[in-house]
């Protein structure tokens, strides 16, 4: 029931797209209001990796260029569980004799027991360096498929007259306040 920026901005002559990655950001909650253009990656089994977010929202761009538009757009990267390509991965940390519990498929799983008072999991310096360097990879990665998206609109003509919002749903805990991962507080 709740007006939706889509609504409001579609009612006033704009082309309006979305393209989500987020499973909870869906049509379930009422988040397909107003789209001309509805994709929710995760709800669709789509590939969820920015580069194909990123360059899908770009094509829908560039076919509506010519109209007033808007569009949002939701990568999910990154997020658990950290599966940085090496060449990210090793930016940040280049070890390639680490032996510990940290495996790029298993941070979510590991992330969640930590932060359980019996969860079973506790991080060394060294798991800690490694856990950090995938989250700082991701983040990388996911950087620089948005610095290709915005030279996209560059080469389009479009972002001296482009409002662009960046923002973020939240941020990961790594032993800050004595937790891991995210999902159970509200820290700033």
């Amino acid at each position: 029931g709740a007006l939706m920026l889509s609504e409001h901005l579609k009612a006033k002559g704009f082309t309006t797209g979305t393209f989500l990655a987020n499973g909870y950001v869906s049509d379930r909650f009422g988040f397909n209001q107003g789209w001309d253009h509805y994709t929710n990656y995760i709800r669709e089994q789509k590939s969820t990796e920015a580069e194909h977010v990123f360059r899908k929202a770009g094509d829908w761009i560039e076919q509506n260029k010519d109209r007033r538009f808007f569009t949002y757009i939701q990568t999910i990267d990154p997020h658990v569980p950290y599966d940085p390509p090496a060449e990210y991965l090793r930016m940040y940390d280049a070890r390639t004799d680490y032996t510990g519990i940290v495996q790029p498929r298993m941070t979510a799983e590991l992330l969640e027991r930590a932060k359980q008072p019996n969860g079973g999991v506790t991080f060394t310096p060294s798991d800690v360096q490694r856990l950090e360097g995938l989250h700082d990879g991701e983040i990388t990665q996911h950087d620089h498929f948005f610095g290709l998206f915005i030279e996209r609109l560059k080469s389009l003509g479009l972002w001296e007259n482009t409002v662009l919002v960046v923002t973020s749903d939240h941020g990961e805990e790594f032993d800050d306040h004595g937790s891991w991962g995210h999902g159970h507080s509200v820290y700033e």
